[in-house]
């Protein structure tokens, strides 16, 4: 399963899923905290704000692209990639809250 969102232009996808990628990134904060005390971030209470919106920028800067967020030809390209290892079966994940308009917009919904 790969989280999915796929649009014409790249900077437009990536725009529409910062938002509630880091919310979701955020609200899975226990499988980060050892991401961010690697980083040297303290995300407890007190310091929580600005360590947090800096982990969470990284995290989605480390994951946004590499799966199948992006073009259609990024994602193909993305399929391609699963062949060769011999996935034989891709389903994506469509479970951010972007809109529902431009969710069934997307060519891989």
């Amino acid at each position: 399963m790969l989280h999915a969102y796929v649009g014409e232009n790249l900077t437009a996808v990536r725009e529409t899923v910062r938002r509630p990628f880091c919310q979701y990134l955020r609200h899975s904060v226990n499988l980060i905290s050892n991401l961010a005390r690697s980083l040297n971030l303290d995300i407890s209470r007190r310091n929580e704000r600005a360590d947090m919106q800096a982990l969470l920028g990284t995290l989605f800067d480390r994951y946004f692209q590499p799966v199948a967020d992006g073009t259609p030809e990024m994602c193909l390209e993305t399929v391609g990639h699963l062949k060769e290892i011999e996935v034989d079966e891709v389903a994506c994940l469509i479970d951010f809250a972007w809109d529902t308009d431009s969710c069934f917009a997307a060519s891989l919904c």
